[in-house]
């Protein structure tokens, strides 16, 4: 992580540090994945630790939950996903886990849509299970997205599955589930320009740089996943502090 040189005046450091603090709720940064051990879990929280800062989430599989939970008390929510990464489970097993996680205190849910449904077309039975989805958990979380693999959907599969979810009134989208999809800006604009301040976009997958982050806040988004998150979060407070070092020489 940044050390600043000796000899920085201590305002500027909290100024910094201030900014950095603000720009790093608005990521996301765990592990996940049903082969992750408690052990890579506990040395995963304690580099975020080591940093001084929080992410917006800290995200892990729901088997780490109760662990993590006594670790992290409130200081960070914990953010999972429910059938991960194809959205393959019955909808009640959705229901019984989302369930569960709302009992353990979760506040930060991710569900995968049916990918067989979103390749077949069945944009209605996308709508039927959203629309229960969001009666049901809509106003139960922090955040409540539902996920769709953009990446491998063509245009006409996004803007039908978006309007399916809109017509569900689905307020939160991730566009992709990671798993070597890497969201495009394409992907995140098209929404933006067909349901303008519609949805609340979650970009995920191959954001890898402080520039591809920046570049999809520019984008309207508010949320950034990315497993380089601690060395975007680097790059900000090293690009912060000489922009304010660039102003002190002016």
């Amino acid at each position: 992580m940044f050390k600043f040189p000796e000899g920085t005046e201590p305002a500027l450091i909290e100024k910094v540090q201030r900014e950095a603090r603000r720009f790093m709720k608005k990521l996301h940064w765990g592990i996940q994945g049903p082969l992750s051990t408690q052990e890579q879990v506990v040395e995963t929280m304690n580099q975020l630790f080591e940093t001084g800062y929080d992410s917006m989430t800290f995200d892990v599989e729901m088997v780490h939950v109760p662990f993590v939970k006594k670790i992290l008390g409130n200081r960070i929510d914990i953010h999972v996903a429910v059938s991960y990464p194809m959205g393959r489970m019955l909808l009640q097993q959705k229901q019984y886990d989302i369930d569960t996680l709302y009992e353990m205190g979760v506040q930060d849910v991710c569900v995968c849509l049916d990918w067989q449904a979103i390749f077949s077309e069945r944009y209605e039975d996308i709508r039927k299970e959203a629309d229960v989805l969001m009666q049901d958990y809509g106003n139960k979380f922090h955040k409540f997205a539902l996920v769709i693999p953009a990446s491998l959907m063509g245009t006409k599969s996004i803007l039908n599955t978006c309007e399916a979810l809109d017509d569900a009134g689905v307020q939160s989208i991730k566009v992709n589930p990671g798993v070597n999809l890497h969201v495009s800006y394409e992907e995140v604009a098209l929404i933006q320009r067909n349901f303008p301040d519609r949805f609340d976009v979650h970009p995920a997958g191959g954001i890898r740089t402080l520039a591809e982050a920046e570049r999809f806040f520019e984008l309207g988004c508010h949320v950034v996943h990315s497993i380089k998150a601690l060395e975007i979060l680097d790059a900000y407070i090293r690009k912060t502090y000489q922009r304010y070092m660039r102003l002190k020489l002016t």
